[in-house]
């Protein structure tokens, strides 16, 4: 089941990492992981990340850490709330939604 509820707040052109704790695991070794944040569920990806080598996402034991640099959100509209969505793939092709929710970006000068 997908943790929801997943919100974060941020000014637009900041760093920010967004730490994930998988509950029903111990380790996320072998498992592929995609983030992904849009306008809706529906839309294209405006920024995706992966845990693949250099994709945004490191993990440490049943956590992950998707890291937003500047050039990430510098083109975002901050009066536009935005939804984000996890989602694992397993080493048998299985896909999990782990984790949904809304981003808020702040203007900054």
């Amino acid at each position: 089941m997908a943790k929801t509820g997943q919100n974060f707040e941020m000014f637009i052109g900041d760093n920010k990492n967004l730490i994930f704790t998988v509950e029903d695991t111990e380790t996320l070794s072998g498992i592929s992981i995609k983030w992904r944040l849009g306008r809706n569920f529906a839309s294209e990806p405006i920024i995706e990340k992966t845990n693949e080598p250099g994709g945004g996402i490191e993990t440490e034991g049943n956590e992950f850490t998707v890291t937003l640099k500047p050039e990430d959100t510098e083109d975002l509209n901050p009066r536009v709330v935005y939804y984000h969505e996890t989602e694992f793939t397993d080493g048998d092709g299985n896909v999990f939604t782990v984790a949904t929710g809304s981003g808020k970006f702040y203007p900054t000068f």
